[in-house]
């Protein structure tokens, strides 16, 4: 889910808020900072630096594809992740028009997310 709030008469992203599956099982759950955090082990990454986004197949319907670079920390399975791409998205996109200010809404969207860590980590 894509979190978005609107302060000033228009929708503004807050957070994602969505968990990460592999095949049917929550490995990890994704929210503010963007962080990504592992459920079995705790360890996280955290979006830090770099940030390049591409527009989506349909951009009309569909939030953009990134790639960010990270931070983990702790060790385990994200630990030494330094980058994360958003691919394949669909859905998530903030409505288009006005909005009661102080209103606040949840867009559901699918994404797949893969995790680059230097070879050897």
């Amino acid at each position: 889910m894509q979190v978005y709030d609107c302060p000033a008469g228009a929708w503004v992203l807050r957070e994602p808020a969505a968990a990460i599956l592999r095949g049917e099982r929550t490995v990890a759950i994704h929210y503010a900072g963007p962080t990504w955090q592992s459920v079995k082990d705790g360890s996280k990454v955290v979006a830090t630096g770099e940030r390049r986004m591409v527009l989506a197949p349909h951009p009309e319907r569909d939030i953009p594809w990134l790639r960010l670079e990270t931070t983990g920390t702790g060790s385990g399975l994200f630990g030494e992740v330094r980058y994360v791409q958003r691919l394949e998205t669909r859905g998530g996109l903030a409505p288009t028009g006005a909005c009661q200010v102080g209103a606040s809404l949840g867009v559901p969207y699918q994404a797949t997310y893969n995790f680059w860590a230097p070879a050897g980590a």
